[in-house]
């Protein structure tokens, strides 16, 4: 298939697009959600209540703005943004949905999880609803042509996911997480995945696939350094056997010391993200960019 030449941007706010643009969309794209969700034949059943249940418990839709940012730097129409927006969410939450069962967790945004509010069966099936709604969203896309290539993108990320959640389960009592870059591979694939979708997706639907690989290494650096940010806030939660980066490091260096270093690595990946990002045409990456600085100059103390 052809790849299209980028399209020369010159109106800031394409690039740039003010907050009252972003969230207005978002806005729409969760009223296109629950309209996916609540159809004629779903509107009553357990599992479509839990679901708008889940979605009305907040978030701040950081894939949805990533998805809708980089679809106006590619002048996508706005229908299409909003359906990749929504495609990217729908993935994103089953994998918050079916995570909080595996993780016993039963609070999310201050709320219960729809597996302490409507129980794990209820859940698991809702889950399950967000999984096939991501790819019956992403069905309405306008240009048919452009869907296999879509399809094919969202199922990898999905997989990639799965497989990252599977190795970062708690390891068992003498089987200690000490290889770095094994940490390193389940941060890309557990997180990464889902951050680098809606960049791949946008490109994609524009037909510039050429730029694929230069979003998908942008938002792998994001995620493991994110991970690591994450890691250091929750270490005293996470256990000694956890996947957790301090955890890691602890196999060589004593406590402070390798709290201190998983801190300084944190703050590279950052830094290679928002280097990485910046590099995108058309400001693509503005958003992730302004996402990895802002978090690099507000990390954990230690």
């Amino acid at each position: 298939m052809a790849t299209k030449s980028i399209v020369n941007i010159s109106s800031p706010s394409r690039l740039a697009p003010i907050q009252s643009e972003l969230d207005e969309l978002v806005g729409e794209v969760e009223s296109f959600m629950k309209q996916q969700l609540l159809t004629e034949v779903n509107l009553e059943s357990a599992a479509a209540v839990a679901a708008v249940y889940h979605l009305e418990s907040g978030g701040r839709r950081i894939r949805a703005r990533l998805a809708l940012q980089a679809s106006l730097a590619l002048e996508l129409n706005r229908s299409d943004a909003i359906i990749l927006a929504a495609t990217v969410e729908f993935l994103h939450n089953a994998s918050l949905i079916h995570d909080d069962l595996q993780d016993d967790e039963v609070m999310r945004h201050g709320m219960p999880t729809v597996g302490a509010a409507f129980g794990t069966n209820i859940a698991i099936c809702v889950g399950d609803l967000f999984l096939s709604a991501t790819y019956g969203t992403l069905g309405a896309y306008s240009n048919s042509s452009r869907l296999p290539q879509l399809i094919a993108s969202v199922h990898a990320a999905t997989s990639a996911a799965i497989r990252g959640q599977c190795a970062g389960f708690p390891h068992d009592e003498g089987d200690s997480p000490n290889n770095l870059n094994f940490y390193r591979q389940v941060a890309i694939e557990k997180s990464g995945a889902l951050l680098s979708l809606p960049l791949k997706l946008a490109f994609l639907a524009a037909g510039c696939e050429q730029y694929v690989q230069q979003a998908d290494e942008a938002a792998k650096e994001f995620a493991v350094g994110y991970q690591i940010m994450d890691d250091l806030q929750d270490f005293e939660k996470d256990g000694p056997m956890a996947m957790n980066v301090v955890v890691v490091l602890q196999a060589n260096w004593h406590i402070e010391t390798a709290m201190e270093l998983a801190r300084q690595m944190g703050l590279d990946h950052l830094q290679n993200a928002a280097d990485l990002a910046e590099k995108l045409p058309n400001g693509v990456g503005y958003l992730l960019r302004n996402l990895a600085i802002s978090l690099r100059q507000d990390p954990p103390t230690t």
